[in-house]
């Protein structure tokens, strides 16, 4: 019988490996170091956007799983939302657009099953 709690640690551990991948590629500002947030801005920023989305993402989608792997999937296709400064409703407006997009795929996905 498969060990549940070690097939949930690799699911998280594919899960972070995605988004781990998604940070390296965030293009940093160019226009001088100074501009490149610290570590305690980039995680206030993270913890925002995942909070928003979290929340976004759970009023429309019961199922667990389905309602992480949109949330991740958001978090991996705005990474540089977490290092450039962004106007705040400039922030939501890409959040929801991902999300409302995933969700659609995620519907048609499961009407074509």
């Amino acid at each position: 019988m498969p060990d549940d709690s070690s097939s949930e640690e690799r699911r998280l551990r594919s899960l972070w490996s995605q988004i781990q991948t998604a940070w390296l590629q965030i293009l940093l500002p160019k226009s001088s170091w100074r501009s490149i947030p610290t570590w305690q801005v980039f995680s206030e920023r993270f913890e925002r956007c995942l909070r928003r989305v979290s929340f976004y993402v759970s009023r429309r989608v019961g199922n667990r799983d389905v309602r992480g792997r949109i949330v991740t999937r958001v978090l991996i296709e705005n990474p540089d939302l977490f290092v450039a400064h962004c106007d705040e409703l400039e922030e939501l407006r890409r959040l929801e657009a991902s999300a409302d997009r995933l969700l659609a795929l995620e519907a048609a996905t499961r009407a074509g099953a």
